[in-house]
Protein backbone atom coordinates (compact mmCIF):
# COMPACT_ATOMS: atom_id res chain seq x y z
CA UNK A 1 0.00 0.00 0.00
CA UNK A 2 1.61 2.93 -1.16
CA UNK A 3 1.44 6.02 1.13
CA UNK A 4 -1.29 7.64 -0.16
CA UNK A 5 -3.80 4.81 0.99
CA UNK A 6 -3.88 3.36 -2.38
CA UNK A 7 -2.54 -0.30 -3.22
CA UNK A 8 -0.70 0.54 -5.97
CA UNK A 9 2.59 3.20 -6.65
CA UNK A 10 2.13 5.60 -9.27
CA UNK A 11 5.54 4.81 -11.03
CA UNK A 12 3.74 1.49 -11.68
CA UNK A 13 0.73 2.32 -13.47
CA UNK A 14 3.33 4.34 -15.52
CA UNK A 15 5.70 1.55 -16.37
CA UNK A 16 2.52 -0.87 -16.92
CA UNK A 17 1.10 1.88 -19.52
CA UNK A 18 4.82 2.17 -21.37
CA UNK A 19 5.27 -1.54 -21.75
CA UNK A 20 1.48 -2.19 -23.21
CA UNK A 21 2.10 1.02 -25.88
CA UNK A 22 5.71 -0.28 -26.80
CA UNK A 23 4.11 -4.06 -27.00
CA UNK A 24 1.35 -2.86 -29.13
CA UNK A 25 3.32 -0.96 -31.37
CA UNK A 26 5.26 -4.36 -31.75
CA UNK A 27 2.50 -6.80 -32.25
CA UNK A 28 1.80 -4.77 -35.97
CA UNK A 29 5.63 -5.43 -37.37
CA UNK A 30 7.11 -8.57 -35.04
CA UNK A 31 3.95 -11.59 -35.74
CA UNK A 32 1.39 -12.95 -32.91
CA UNK A 33 1.69 -11.31 -29.94
CA UNK A 34 -0.18 -11.39 -27.03
CA UNK A 35 -0.18 -8.34 -24.14
CA UNK A 36 -2.17 -9.07 -20.97
CA UNK A 37 -2.55 -7.61 -17.56
CA UNK A 38 -3.58 -8.21 -14.98
CA UNK A 39 -4.09 -6.98 -11.05
CA UNK A 40 -5.39 -8.77 -7.73
CA UNK A 41 -6.21 -7.15 -4.13
CA UNK A 42 -6.75 -9.30 -0.99
CA UNK A 43 -7.78 -8.46 2.10
CA UNK A 44 -8.15 -11.38 5.06
CA UNK A 45 -9.42 -10.18 8.82
CA UNK A 46 -7.86 -12.37 11.35
CA UNK A 47 -9.71 -10.52 14.23
CA UNK A 48 -11.02 -7.62 14.72
CA UNK A 49 -8.27 -6.03 15.21
CA UNK A 50 -5.75 -8.23 13.00
CA UNK A 51 -5.40 -8.25 9.42
CA UNK A 52 -3.35 -9.51 5.98
CA UNK A 53 -3.47 -7.22 2.96
CA UNK A 54 -1.76 -7.43 -0.79
CA UNK A 55 -1.82 -6.08 -3.94
CA UNK A 56 -0.10 -7.14 -6.98
CA UNK A 57 -0.10 -6.19 -10.95
CA UNK A 58 1.07 -7.79 -13.52
CA UNK A 59 2.30 -7.10 -17.15
CA UNK A 60 2.93 -9.72 -19.64
CA UNK A 61 3.96 -10.15 -23.48
CA UNK A 62 3.69 -13.51 -24.89
CA UNK A 63 5.17 -14.71 -28.28
CA UNK A 64 3.73 -17.79 -29.83
CA UNK A 65 5.70 -19.91 -31.79
CA UNK A 66 2.66 -21.83 -32.90
CA UNK A 67 -1.17 -21.63 -32.36
CA UNK A 68 -0.85 -23.98 -29.62
CA UNK A 69 2.70 -22.90 -28.07
CA UNK A 70 4.24 -19.82 -26.66
CA UNK A 71 7.25 -17.89 -24.26
CA UNK A 72 5.73 -14.95 -22.15
CA UNK A 73 7.26 -12.81 -20.72
CA UNK A 74 6.08 -11.04 -17.26
CA UNK A 75 6.95 -8.11 -14.91
CA UNK A 76 5.06 -8.06 -11.22
CA UNK A 77 4.80 -5.43 -8.73
CA UNK A 78 3.11 -6.24 -5.36
CA UNK A 79 2.46 -5.37 -2.32
CA UNK A 80 1.45 -6.37 1.36
CA UNK A 81 0.33 -5.34 4.42
CA UNK A 82 0.40 -7.50 8.16
CA UNK A 83 -1.34 -5.24 11.22
CA UNK A 84 -1.72 -7.35 14.12
CA UNK A 85 -3.73 -4.41 16.97
CA UNK A 86 -2.50 -5.16 20.88
CA UNK A 87 -4.44 -7.68 22.60
CA UNK A 88 -6.07 -9.07 19.52
CA UNK A 89 -8.28 -12.44 20.00
CA UNK A 90 -5.82 -15.19 19.49
CA UNK A 91 -2.80 -13.00 19.58
CA UNK A 92 -3.04 -11.94 23.31
CA UNK A 93 0.59 -11.65 24.13
CA UNK A 94 0.86 -9.06 21.97
CA UNK A 95 1.46 -6.31 23.62
CA UNK A 96 2.20 -3.50 20.97
CA UNK A 97 0.69 -2.86 17.78
CA UNK A 98 2.84 -4.10 14.72
CA UNK A 99 2.83 -3.74 11.38
CA UNK A 100 4.60 -5.45 8.66
CA UNK A 101 5.33 -4.41 5.04
CA UNK A 102 6.31 -6.14 2.22
CA UNK A 103 7.30 -5.14 -1.82
CA UNK A 104 8.86 -6.63 -4.14
CA UNK A 105 8.77 -6.55 -7.91
CA UNK A 106 10.10 -9.13 -10.08
CA UNK A 107 10.36 -10.91 -13.73
CA UNK A 108 9.29 -14.01 -15.30
CA UNK A 109 9.62 -16.11 -18.27
CA UNK A 110 7.26 -18.60 -18.98
CA UNK A 111 6.23 -21.80 -21.68
CA UNK A 112 2.81 -22.27 -22.45
CA UNK A 113 0.96 -24.65 -23.96
CA UNK A 114 -2.65 -24.25 -25.21
CA UNK A 115 -4.79 -27.59 -25.00
CA UNK A 116 -7.38 -26.83 -28.24
CA UNK A 117 -7.48 -24.88 -30.76
CA UNK A 118 -8.14 -21.03 -31.60
CA UNK A 119 -11.66 -22.01 -32.33
CA UNK A 120 -12.45 -24.14 -29.47
CA UNK A 121 -14.92 -22.51 -27.04
CA UNK A 122 -12.67 -23.59 -23.99
CA UNK A 123 -8.95 -23.17 -24.06
CA UNK A 124 -7.70 -24.24 -20.99
CA UNK A 125 -3.29 -23.96 -20.81
CA UNK A 126 -0.56 -25.45 -18.76
CA UNK A 127 2.48 -23.15 -18.00
CA UNK A 128 6.03 -23.74 -16.63
CA UNK A 129 8.51 -20.94 -15.98
CA UNK A 130 10.87 -19.40 -13.64
CA UNK A 131 10.39 -16.02 -11.69
CA UNK A 132 13.38 -13.73 -10.59
CA UNK A 133 13.15 -11.69 -7.91
CA UNK A 134 14.88 -8.08 -8.49
CA UNK A 135 13.83 -6.39 -4.94
CA UNK A 136 12.91 -7.04 -2.05
CA UNK A 137 12.18 -4.56 0.64
CA UNK A 138 10.46 -5.98 4.56
CA UNK A 139 9.81 -3.26 7.31
CA UNK A 140 8.71 -3.93 10.58
CA UNK A 141 7.00 -1.42 12.80
CA UNK A 142 5.99 -1.70 16.42
CA UNK A 143 3.89 1.34 18.15
CA UNK A 144 2.71 1.28 21.97
CA UNK A 145 -0.95 1.93 22.59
Amino acid sequence: MNKNGGPLSPRLGTAVAMTLFFAAGGAARAGPLEVGASGSYRRTNLDNNAYNESASITGSIGYYLSEMTAFELSYTDGQSNQFIGAGANGFSTVALNQTTKASYKMVGLDFVYTFGDRDSFLRPYAKLGSNYLMEKKLVQQFQGY
